[in-house]
């Protein structure tokens, strides 16, 4: 059963019941943060139809803000995943946000930070951006997201595909 917190119209920010900031990074509590909001089952977060033009919309953007406003980090609202990347790329610097390597990325998640990776569509559709999650000593990199597919964990090929993100993380 979905949570009330997280009914209600997707373009409102939510305030989820576990908060995270700087001074309480914690893999655990970075988990905790991220499977609250019930990725995989919360219509919040389900792709669907919302412009009325028969192609149904996926929410990567409104899932890693919520997840990034519940971690204490900036990101802002009503912006798509191309908007979220450039201005990760852009502003975002001057907002504590950097840009890292996979293999930096990956020791970041491993130690509770906030790390979004993310991908620019320089053809003009839809972008894509995710949360990292920690990797528990497994290969590879691993995020939650929504998107074509929601999941609460997963590889970062199962989200991506053969696409190269780029990672952002706020420390």
């Amino acid at each position: 059963m979905t949570p009330s917190w997280l009914d209600g119209d997707w373009r409102a920010p939510v305030t989820a019941p576990f908060q995270g900031n700087a001074a309480s990074r914690s893999t655990t509590l970075l988990e905790l943060i991220v499977n609250q909001h019930q990725v995989e089952t919360a219509g919040r977060y389900a792709r669907r139809d919302v412009t009325g033009d028969g192609i149904p919309e996926t929410f990567c953007n409104v899932f890693a803000r919520d997840c990034c406003r519940a971690l204490g980090v900036p990101l802002p609202e009503g912006m798509t995943a191309n908007q979220l990347v450039n201005w990760l790329s852009t502003v975002g610097r001057s907002r504590g946000w950097e840009q890292v390597e996979l293999h930096v990325a990956r020791a970041m998640v491993d130690e509770g930070q906030v790390v979004v990776p993310g991908w620019f569509n320089r053809n003009g559709g839809s972008g894509h951006i995710a949360i990292g999650k920690p990797t528990h000593g497994e290969a590879g990199f691993h995020i939650a997201q929504a998107g074509r597919t929601n999941f609460a964990r997963g590889l970062l090929a199962r989200g991506f595909g053969d696409l190269q993100p780029t990672f952002f993380a706020h420390p």
